[in-house]
């Protein structure tokens, strides 16, 4: 396992869409913005920070930190990554996942169930890890499997903080047993230092790999794999235990209670060694009378999370019966944390329902964002919820710090406007996570007061801040000044932000915009890099792009005697502007192409001597009789993506419902349009030969 795989674009780019298509919750949206402004130019931003790894120029930057309440009255600590060091932090563990696995794959689901390695090499690879539901409902399934078998005493046994307790060391010393390249250990050791280093006072801490990105998860695997080394080798020799672990959560199974509470002892020398810490109030032995209720089956959940992804809603039955349930739990004081995080997120407004979660909200702090998502989407302007709101703000005392963020994110609609809560929260650093959401209550109420804000010290709430000050912008020069100050920022992700912001100016006025930027003034490696434009002629950037398709008569087919200036700028535009938005943006990708598309048929068509009839309004060229029957594969491909534009790009369905197809383009439908798209252009392109004669015409002949 080289340095070179680390920097190999193939390494880079998968571990940027491994952080694409992880499910978008509230870290992942902390980081979208910086992971789309990144995927506009992927290609050369890649190809950036390999530059930067090449060259050790890379260093890491240390991590912001979020403290979600827990039902135990204590904090659970999640750390927020720069998205650069985040796409290293993913793709050093792309390779540890490769190394490890033919280690691991043999305890997967049969003693190990979380986590689970993602090892394939087709379009699945964008995904890390097995679906997590999956490994679950494996989990549950053998647990069955083992009680029914006789094993009715069941020990739990957690382990207390485990990820802010992994040992650094220990890290390094197992990935050096497997032979890992020391400066890939050297970038990783450097990454958990700085991300571990105290808020305030600036010192770094030996132990602790981060809360909330996708590989600390298999960094934990790494270090919990030598108990399962030692519980599998106890089981093969002991046929009366049975051991099962899904992440952090270990069970062992037993026919005695003596058993039990002896491999308690033994894990817990196991888990000491390592230097990890049992949680004691959460280790205890059951004798099961019933699996079911053990296990606390919800089978029903799976199948109405189906119902409401396809229909966007719950059906009137599912509505009544998950309301009453949550009704009947909260009234309990016995909370499910399950049932209410589900049933919060899909059930409908209940009057009843609101006001259990108003009375009990502080009972209910672990689950404040459910609560807090269901009271703004139906109650967003009662007069109980904003006095209730209001109240919490302004008059009560709340010990978490998230909780106050987590109601601005809510309800900044309904908040009401003093300019002390910005003096109390906004420069305080610990209180980032408030300023963040802040910003979003100061510009709907405010906005020319963002003007009046400072440069914030934490990065995230920087960059938010400046880009919703660009936002309230409406004088052309202050754009353009503003625009050119980002692009030419140090820092890395503001620079990106900046260049956003002006493909998105260009955007939004069909690329007519009067705000004008010379990206090349900047000094910013990753803008510098994007600049510079080494195509020369439009029609070089078209012939490099059909190259690496293996479209091999680009010659023959683009040439200036055929297409006038304008005509190539104008395909070198589209084809620019689709492969730019292909990894972040899958909408305009189709856009762009289609347009791509519908030039490269007329001016076929022109070529062959056809006649090319005006289309009606809003028509299109596709359906020639000429292409039909010369180029059918091309006619079938360009037809499908059109079609699917057309789909997409329309705000209503033939019904009169909103149209929600843009959803439907995802990884695997982008890549087989993409398929298609070539095959096309092969057919069309590859078939015209240039003859060098006294006529210098261009003749068509099927090869």
């Amino acid at each position: 396992m080289s340095f070179d795989d680390l920097i190999s674009y193939e390494n880079i780019y998968i571990a940027f869409k491994r952080l694409q298509t992880t499910s978008r919750d509230y870290y992942k949206n902390l980081y979208w913005n910086d992971l789309y402004n990144f995927g506009l130019d992927l290609e050369k931003n890649i190809n950036t920070l390999i530059h930067l790894l090449k060259e050790d120029l890379y260093k890491p930057n240390k991590s912001y930190k979020i403290y979600f309440p827990k039902s135990t009255g204590l904090v659970r600590p999640i750390s927020v990554l720069n998205f650069i060091d985040l796409l290293v932090y993913q793709a050093i563990v792309n390779l540890l996942a490769e190394k490890f696995y033919k280690s691991f794959h043999s305890y997967y689901n049969h003693f190990v169930f979380g986590n689970i390695y993602n090892k394939t090499n087709n379009e699945n690879k964008i995904f890390f890890y097995k679906h997590w539901k999956q490994q679950w409902k494996k989990y549950e399934n053998l647990t069955k499997q083992h009680y029914n078998d006789g094993y009715e005493y069941i020990t739990e046994f957690d382990l207390a903080s485990f990820y802010d307790t992994v040992d650094h060391y220990l890290v390094k010393n197992l990935l050096k047993e497997k032979n890992i390249d020391k400066k890939i250990i050297d970038i990783l050791s450097s990454q958990l230092l700085s991300w571990n280093k105290n808020q305030t006072q600036n010192q770094g801490f030996k132990h602790g790999i981060p809360q909330g990105p996708l590989g600390s998860g298999f960094i934990a695997e790494i270090c919990l794999h030598n108990i399962d080394k030692k519980m599998r080798k106890l089981v093969l020799e002991n046929r009366n235990i049975r051991y099962m672990r899904y992440v952090d959560d270990i069970r062992i199974f037993t026919k005695d209670k003596y058993l039990a509470q002896k491999n308690i002892v033994y894990l817990d020398l196991l888990a000491r060694e390592l230097g990890f810490i049992p949680q004691a109030n959460k280790t205890k032995v059951k004798k099961v009378d019933n699996i079911h209720l053990y296990i606390k089956t919800n089978k029903d959940f799976s199948r109405v999370a189906s119902e409401y992804k396809e229909k966007g809603e719950l059906s009137p039955s599912n509505n009544r019966k998950y309301t009453k349930r949550l009704i009947k739990n909260l009234k309990s004081g016995n909370y499910d944390k399950t049932l209410i995080k589900f049933g919060l997120f899909k059930v409908k407004g209940n009057e009843e329902l609101k006001n259990l979660l108003i009375d009990k909200y502080k009972d209910l702090y672990p689950y404040i964002e459910a609560v807090c998502f269901y009271l703004s989407k139906y109650f967003i302007n009662d007069k109980k919820v904003i006095e209730w709101v209001n109240n919490l703000i302004y008059k009560k005392k709340i010990i978490y710090k998230y909780i106050i963020a987590v109601f601005f994110e809510f309800f900044y609609e309904i908040i009401k406007f003093d300019y002390k809560i910005i003096d109390k929260y906004y420069y305080n650093s610990e209180d980032w996570y408030i300023s963040y959401f802040l910003l979003d209550w100061i510009y709907h109420n405010e906005p020319d007061w963002l003007n009046n804000l400072n440069q914030n010290k934490n990065l995230i709430v920087e960059r938010k801040r400046i880009s919703l000050q660009y936002n309230n912008i409406n004088q052309t020069s202050i754009k353009n000044s503003k625009l050119t100050k980002m692009i030419k920022s140090e820092n890395n992700l503001i620079a990106l932000n900046g260049l956003r912001l002006y493909y998105d100016e260009c955007i939004n006025s069909c690329f007519n915009s009067e705000v004008s930027i010379d990206i090349k003034v900047s000094n910013n490696t990753f803008i510098k890099n994007i600049a510079e434009d080494k195509t020369g002629f439009p029609v070089s950037y078209i012939l490099d792009f059909l190259k690496k398709y293996d479209i091999k008569n680009g010659e023959e087919y683009f040439r200036l005697s055929y297409f006038s200036e304008d005509e190539l700028n104008r395909l070198k535009y589209d084809l620019k502007e689709s492969e730019k938005y292909k990894e972040v943006e899958p909408i305009i990708w189709l856009i762009k192409i289609d347009l791509f598309n519908h030039l490269i048929v007329k001016k076929t068509l022109e070529i062959c001597g056809e006649e090319v009839k005006q289309p009606k309004k809003y028509g299109n060229i596709l359906n020639m009789n000429f292409f039909v029957n010369k180029f059918p594969i091309s006619y079938k491909n360009f037809s499908e993506i059109h079609e699917l534009r057309n789909k997409v790009a329309h705000p209503f369905k033939d019904d009169g419902s909103i149209n929600n197809e843009s959803l439907k383009i995802n990884y695997r439908t982008l890549k087989r349009l993409e398929r298609l798209e070539i095959k096309s252009l092969k057919e069309i392109i590859n078939s015209f030969k240039y003859v060098s004669d006294l006529s210098n015409e261009l003749v068509f002949s099927k090869e």
